[in-house]
């Protein structure tokens, strides 16, 4: 069974059951994604991926969605400023689920992920994409809040901006969705 495995990867968000990023290594084999950490977190199996997509860390940082934004909270602007950097949004029945793979480029990994998208996009062409999978979200809806307290996700930004991540316009933006919602 041909697999590619990915140790320095970090899962954003996104999974249900799983709120919290954490890092571990990351196998994609023919069954499906497997996130691990000591043992197996989690796997998304092809028959539930509904669409892939592939960024460098700048198209990830101008292309945060709605229903990113909810799903990976205030860590959707995180992006961080390395050489080899990658993002692997996987859309699903269930939402989008959002992975950090450090230590290779967009293009890099898109190669070593084509046995498994190319049949993808056989079996529906739009799936693979360069920019993130559509979601199940429309920008319009007003969404649910994220889910730790209102307080937590000011914090959150907060520390964000501070550390250099958000600029003082787009922490304003973040602040008046979160204080919206």
């Amino acid at each position: 069974m041909a697999r590619a495995s990915f140790n320095k990867t970090k899962y954003l968000g996104g999974q249900p059951g799983f709120d919290k990023p954490f890092d571990g290594p990351m196998v994609i084999d023919d069954e499906g994604i497997h996130m691990r950490r000591i043992k197996e977190a989690f796997v998304l199996p092809w028959s539930s991926v509904s669409g892939v997509a592939i960024e460098g860390p700048e198209a990830a940082r101008r292309r945060v969605t709605a229903a990113r934004l909810l799903t990976v909270g205030v860590f959707a602007f995180a992006v961080k400023k390395k050489d080899k950097l990658a993002y692997l949004t996987v859309a699903t029945h269930q939402g989008e689920v959002t992975f950090e793979v450090d230590g290779v480029l967009a293009p890099e990994l898109k190669g070593r992920l084509a046995r498994w998208t190319n049949t993808l996009a056989e079996l529906a062409p739009s799936i693979i994409t360069e920019s993130p999978p559509p979601t199940s979200t429309p920008a319009s809806v007003n969404p649910s809040p994220p889910t730790g307290s209102l307080a937590d996700e000011l914090k959150k930004l907060a520390e964000l901006r501070d550390a250099g991540i958000l600029t003082d316009e787009e922490f304003a933006q973040q602040k008046a969705l979160l204080l919206d919602q």
